[in-house]
């Protein structure tokens, strides 16, 4: 009969309940299986970043005309920020296509390559198509502007950075503005 009384009073007790509440909280926020900090990112920053590259890149006369033209290899969460972000948006005159392409495509017409960390293997051979397509080659994946990027994304004390290799943009012709270099780890 008492222990029938006790838990009554136990239930009744909102203290009890918070308590209980309170330490399922913590359990979950102690856990092993919280997120790591490439996963926790506010992944917008990304295409923020990239359309501000658009604009600091003086491109070729053949490429300031019809649709400027995002080519998109692999999928994250950084791609998926990247296709939301630019509907509607410009590049001086010209209309922003995004397009979803595989590493062994023809780049030719392509003004901007972005290559997710799950396609980073296959950096090498997109390099070298994008190359002669005069393109922009931008990776997620740290370090990849000494293996053939053009800008790769790192991330520094929580904050999302770039490299840029400025001699493999300048032998495709393109010119980079001091001011993104400023900005950015030159390799």
């Amino acid at each position: 009969m008492a222990f029938g009384k006790i838990k009554s009073i136990l239930k009744n007790c909102t203290c009890v309940r918070y308590g209980l509440i309170l330490f399922a909280f913590l359990m979950v926020l102690l856990s092993p299986a919280r997120l790591n900090a490439q996963q926790d990112m506010d992944y917008t920053f990304y295409p923020k970043y990239i359309y501000h590259f658009t604009k600091y890149i003086d491109w070729p006369t053949n490429k300031k005309a019809g649709d400027f033209v995002i080519a998109i290899v692999g999928e994250s969460n950084a791609t998926k920020a990247i296709k939301q972000f630019f509907v509607g948006k410009k590049v001086g005159n010209q209309n922003i296509v995004i397009k979803y392409m595989h590493s062994d495509a023809d780049f030719a017409g392509v003004h901007l390559v972005f290559v997710s960390s799950k396609s980073s293997s296959q950096l090498g051979a997109i390099s070298a198509k994008v190359a002669l397509a005069k393109a922009l080659l931008v990776s997620e994946k740290e370090g990849f502007a000494r293996k053939g990027a053009d800008i790769s994304f790192f991330i520094k004390d929580e904050k999302l950075k770039f490299e840029i290799n400025k001699s493999i943009i300048e032998n495709k012709g393109l010119k980079i503005a001091t001011d993104l270099l400023k900005l950015a780890v030159v390799i």
